[in-house]
């Protein structure tokens, strides 16, 4: 094995931040700086300015995301401080987005929402990215640490608010984009939307066809959704319907070895599992009516249902019926929510309390190796219900100090059962006559066989699981304003994670919730109207985490408890800056030290993080942008110390763009992975899964 350049990396990270910043530098003053607007969070189901949110936030606005070169969310996100992306196959499906040193878990411990509602399923596939289309995304919220107050089970790392688009202008609105690259991959995008009165209408349509960077990497997936926005009573009531349909077929390449891995161009794409492949199909509906008073405050009720199904063939051997192979997950979620919120004035100050219930009930059947295999068809189901109810108090501004405290009672209640295809019969000895030639003659003997009757077929209980379990949580917080361009904020909480069906069907018989314990200080600071900046420290012990890893009283690999503490400490640091009306700057550095009981480190996270962006326009239609990400190293994904696998090494990778504007059209191009980094996002017990090399793009936008 060739030696590696440990330096290589940030040799690169520097490499391009020169590339970035010569163009730029010469004209920085040359124009008047631009200023920011006040920035307004809702991730936390209570909107506020950000100045009195005693969280670490980031917000990605709409304007960040058309100039961004991202064809997906996960993309668009990873670049942020202490975001972490998981990838088996480069692309949106199956992807994972970390949040402060989750790990493997992440699925399970950072919680995705489109417009309030969780992406997350209740299995361990967690958040399917690739059901949403960057076309209906207005803008993204990101605020890290733990969120159980407001959102329940697993909001543990951190939470993640999509916000889609809703219809703001009279005139009908059209935009479409079309989109080549490498790998024979298109990408359609259409969003239209129109107001008529008191009714608003947004329509949003993608579809993506790609080959995929490895062999058997293909996916092919649409998305569709539509919603319909009203208000009544001079906007005092207002209600929103919103529908979505995504389904898609996808290949699953599997892991490479480290020696292919680390060998030619044409190894890393290879896979040896060409037939290996899946299919989703993914149907979600929201409604939600909110009534305002400017006296009584707003009430706001949710409702919404899930159905997923999602058949697929792992280890698929063309020379077998493909009937016998098949698996399949199918889940249905129903979740009901209802807050309400109400301002009053108490010393001449005004404050918030806000007030909340919530509903989820799931149920989830995995089914394996077809339906009539006798001793290898089986069946694995679950149903979950939760009930919660949390109590948010913001009191506001005395001397320019804000506090917030809330609480909340969670109950979660789970059953599952794994049952097998077998074939069951009665045996009894039926007595037959056998002839046998001798010397002297035929000779019949009596013998006794065995002889199956009332043979029967059917799915056999092997194994249940019941679990019921009350958790709390709690946060307390608050922000000082020291003056209009100094705010320091401090927060403490308390966060929890139940188990899910997939965890709990493959447990030790003590597996129960886990707890964290986080705390937060940090400072945000605006010294010109066109320069913001904020750094916060943070850290995270967690109480009985589950983990999936080998029992220490049977030797066997379950899903179970971690004795003692796991720890994640750390820092982001995020820079916005618009110094010229032509020049926008991004920049985020995260870091996290995060420790098991052990010592180790928790599998699949690097200890650091950093990115920058630049969006230059020196001319009033041509923009140009940059961006580079580095990730440190990382454990192996089974390797919980000391270093039994080889650890990921560091990569640093550049993106960069091009676009011209005429008129209502804009045409654009790129280039991702300028850097041709070559590099994998996860691996365990030393198989890794790489990702794309340098690879182009092109397109045109239209707006109507």
């Amino acid at each position: 094995m060739r030696a590696r350049n440990r330096s290589r990396p940030i040799v690169l990270l520097v490499h391009c931040l020169a590339v970035a910043a010569w163009p730029c530098a010469r004209a920085v003053l040359a124009a008047a700086p631009a200023e920011f607007d006040e920035i307004i969070v809702s991730a936390s189901r209570l909107e506020r300015p950000l100045k009195a949110t005693p969280r670490s936030v980031s917000i990605i606005s709409a304007e960040e995301i058309r100039a961004s070169t991202a064809t997906s969310v996960v993309e668009l996100i990873r670049r942020e401080a202490n975001v972490n992306l998981q990838s088996f196959f480069g692309s949106d499906k199956f992807a994972t987005l970390d949040i402060r040193g989750m790990g493997a878990t992440a699925t399970s411990n950072v919680l995705v929402l489109v417009d309030g509602v969780r992406l997350n399923t209740d299995d361990l596939a967690g958040p399917d990215f690739s059901t949403i289309s960057l076309s209906q995304i207005e803008r993204v919220e990101i605020v890290r640490g733990g969120n159980s107050v407001r959102y329940g089970n697993g909001a543990v790392g951190g939470v993640i608010n999509l916000i889609t688009k809703r219809s703001t202008r009279a005139t009908p609105q059209v935009d479409a984009q079309l989109r080549r690259g490498a790998f024979d991959s298109d990408d359609y995008r259409l969003h239209a939307a129109a107001e008529l009165g008191p009714l608003a209408l947004s329509v949003d349509g993608a579809d993506v066809d790609s080959d995929g960077y490895r062999d058997n990497e293909f996916i092919d997936k649409q998305t569709g959704a539509v919603r319909l926005d009203a208000h009544a009573l001079d906007d005092a009531l207002e209600l929103s319907l919103r529908a979505s349909h995504h389904e898609d077929s996808y290949g699953l390449p599997g892991p490479l070895s480290l020696a292919d891995f680390n060998g030619s161009a044409r190894e890393r794409r290879g896979t040896d599992r060409p037939f290996d492949r899946g299919s989703t199909t993914d149907n979600r509906y929201v409604a939600q009516a909110s009534w305002h008073s400017d006296r009584f405050g707003e009430l706001t009720a949710t409702g919404s249902y899930r159905d997923r199904e999602n058949p697929y063939f792992i280890a698929f051997d063309p020379a077998r019926p493909a009937a016998d192979q098949t698996n399949r997950i199918d889940l249905a979620a129903r979740t009901v929510g209802v807050n309400y919120a109400l301002p009053f004035t108490l010393l001449g100050e005004a404050h918030q309390l806000a007030l909340g219930v919530d509903w989820n009930n799931a149920e989830y059947l995995r089914t394996e190796n077809g339906s009539a295999v006798p001793g290898n068809s089986t069946r694995r189901s679950g149903r979950l219900q939760e009930r919660g109810y949390f109590a948010d108090l913001l009191l506001g501004a005395t001397h320019g100090v804000t506090f917030n405290v809330g609480w909340r009672g969670h109950r979660f209640a789970s059953a599952q059962s794994d049952r097998r295809l077998e074939r069951l019969c009665q045996i009894v000895l039926q007595t037959v006559s056998v002839t046998i030639d001798t010397p002297f003659g035929p000779f019949v003997l009596p013998i006794d066989l065995p002889v199956e009757q009332g043979c029967q077929t059917s799915f056999n209980l092997r194994d249940t699981a019941r679990q019921r379990a009350y958790n709390d949580a709690f946060s307390v917080g608050a922000t000082w304003e020291i003056n209009p361009a100094v705010t320091a904020f401090v927060s403490a909480n308390k966060s929890f994670r139940s188990p899910n069906v997939d965890e709990l069907l493959f447990a030790t018989a003590t597996l129960g919730p886990q707890a964290g314990r986080g705390v937060d200080a940090g400072v945000r600071l605006a010294p010109r109207p066109w320069l913001e900046l904020s750094a916060t420290a943070f850290h995270l012990r967690v109480e009985d985490e589950i983990f999936f890893s080998q029992d220490p009283v049977t030797g066997q690999s379950r899903n179970r408890n971690l004795q003692g503490e796991t720890r994640r400490t750390g820092a982001e640091l995020e820079l916005r800056a618009s110094p010229l009306d032509t020049l926008a700057l991004r920049g985020s550095l995260g870091y996290v030290r995060p420790t098991l009981d052990t010592g180790a480190d928790v599998p699949l996270v690097p200890r650091i993080t950093a990115g920058v962006g630049v969006d230059w326009t020196p001319l009033p239609a041509f923009t140009i942008s940059f961006s580079t990400t580095h990730v440190g190293a990382r454990a192996d994904g089974n390797d919980l110390g000391p270093e039994a696998f080889p650890r990921l090494p560091a990569y640093t990778f550049c993106d960069a763009s091009l676009r011209y504007r005429f008129g209502r059209v804009e045409v654009f191009g790129g280039v991702n992975n300028l850097s041709d980094a070559h590099y994998s996002t996860i691996a365990y017990s030393s198989t890794l899964y790489p990702m794309a090399e340098r690879n182009a793009f092109a397109g045109v936008r239209v707006e109507l």
